[in-house]
């Protein structure tokens, strides 16, 4: 929630499990030890095909690095 809000809602409390839906898929490759390049695909396709946003694929990878 602090690396990675996409629709900016980091900030209101009421909200913060807005992406619990994803937590869980991407623990999973964590743990896994899934490449921080297949887990910053994983975040582009949310923010851009399930959101509609735009993405920044450089910002997913420092997140995915983290």
């Amino acid at each position: 929630m602090e690396d990675w809000h996409p629709i900016g809602l980091n900030d209101i409390v009421e909200v913060r499990d807005e992406y619990q839906g994803y937590t869980k898929h991407i623990f999973t490759l964590t743990i896994k030890g899934t490449d921080k390049i297949k887990i910053s695909k994983y975040l582009y396709e949310i923010e851009t095909v399930n959101m509609g946003m735009i993405g920044n694929k450089i910002h997913y990878e420092q997140i995915a690095e983290r």
